[in-house]
């Protein structure tokens, strides 16, 4: 019975474990999707008024910059004197909003670990 209780747990751990890192990697894309769409939003504003020529290349020039964003910034206020992304802000910040919230999670993790780990002593006291 005590092995059958082991084993239970372990799976138990593994398929939350596998949620998590399930639910992480939705919101890491998530993320990155809304980083991209957020980064060509500028671009496209940065173009109709420094150089609306360049409003078709948009696609076309984040793609040959992906993942080289702040080197694009850097040549765009060379050559217009100003770039797309704003002065001073990190091109990878966190809004505080979004801190908040993996800090909220954060602390409802170690919570729902606590309760675990006092069920689980609870249960071996039992069995044993």
């Amino acid at each position: 019975i005590q092995l059958r209780q082991i084993q239970m747990e372990k799976e138990l751990q593994a398929q939350a474990d596998a949620h998590e890192a399930a639910l992480k990697k939705e919101r890491d894309e998530r993320d990155a999707e809304e980083k991209k769409a957020e980064i060509k939003a500028r671009l496209t504003a940065y173009y109709r008024k420094h150089n609306p020529e360049k409003l078709d290349t948009v696609d076309q020039i984040l793609k040959l910059f992906d993942g080289r964003i702040g080197v694009l910034n850097e040549k765009l206020k060379k050559k217009y004197g100003s770039g797309f992304l704003p002065e001073g802000a990190p091109i990878n910040q966190v809004s505080n909003q979004t801190k908040s919230f993996f800090m909220s999670v954060n602390q409802s993790i170690n919570v729902t670990k606590k309760h675990v780990a006092a069920s689980v002593k609870e249960r071996r006291k039992k069995s044993a």
